[in-house]
């Protein structure tokens, strides 16, 4: 199947949203908006303000209402990702130093303490092409030492 559309240029994206009731004050914001994130990439928080199983916008709908649930998406984003931080650290640090001591500290390096149906020559890959493309000085250092 060959694709027939052809890409449109930020003026012609944007002529085609405002053809379709999306209100824009600011046109040259609104290219900007275009040019920095992308047509695709905000079709999705076009979505809650379009009129369902239509491509047009519901009245009062506005490029700004769209931009703001970017923007709260994207706070959202970084305050999940502050708060799994929180939690990873110190989980795996937990991990580490209890199977370090309950399995001696190449335990993770036995097959004998996982699973059977646990992929452990995968296992062992990963974390070595994990050590090799780390640039972090703990990776350096251990191996160094």
């Amino acid at each position: 199947m060959k694709y027939t559309k052809a890409a449109f240029s930020y003026t012609e994206q944007l002529e085609l949203l405002i053809s379709r009731k999306l209100t824009c004050d600011d046109r040259d914001r609104a290219l900007k908006w275009l040019q920095r994130v992308g047509y695709y990439r905000l079709s999705a928080y076009f979505l809650p303000f379009r009129i369902p199983g239509t491509n047009d916008f519901q009245p009062g709908a506005a490029l700004d209402h769209v931009l703001n649930l970017y923007k709260f998406d994207g706070g959202l984003r970084l305050l999940t990702l502050q708060a799994l931080d929180r939690l990873e650290v110190p989980v795996r640090a937990i991990i580490t130093y209890q199977l370090s001591h309950e399995l001696v500290v190449f335990g993770y390096a036995d097959p004998a303490n996982f699973f059977p149906t646990f992929d452990h020559a995968g296992f062992l890959k990963i974390i070595a092409r994990e050590a090799t493309r780390s640039a972090e000085v703990f990776v350096e250092h251990y191996q160094t030492k």
